[in-house]
C-alpha cells in the first residue's frame, strides 16, 4: 500500500512539473531583453499579457504547478521522515 501511495506521488511530481513547464511557455514572451529594457514594470506586464501565446492559461498552470509540486513534494518528505521515525 505505502509502494503504491509513493508511486502516484512521484507522479504528481512529474505532472506538475509538466504543467509548470507548459504553464511557462503559454505565460512567457520571447523579446529580447534590450527591447524591454527602457519600460516600466506595468508596461512590461501589459506587453506581456498582448504578446504571450495564452497568459491566463499559462498563469493558471504555472501556478497551479507549483501548489501541485508543493503539496506533493511535502508529502513524500513526510512520509519519508514518518518511515524514518517508526523504524527505530
Amino acid at each position: 500500500m505505502r509502494n503504491r501511495v509513493n508511486k502516484w506521488l512521484i507522479a504528481g511530481l512529474f505532472i506538475s512539473l509538466i504543467m509548470i513547464i507548459i504553464g511557462y511557455f503559454l505565460w512567457a514572451i520571447d523579446v529580447p531583453v534590450d527591447v524591454l529594457a527602457g519600460l516600466t514594470a506595468e508596461e512590461v506586464n501589459q506587453m506581456q499579457q498582448e504578446l504571450a501565446l495564452n497568459y491566463s492559461a499559462g498563469f493558471f498552470l504555472l501556478n497551479l504547478g507549483f501548489v501541485i509540486f508543493t503539496g506533493t513534494l511535502m508529502a513524500l518528505v513526510i512520509r519519508k521522515l514518518l518511515d524514518i521515525f517508526t523504524d527505530r
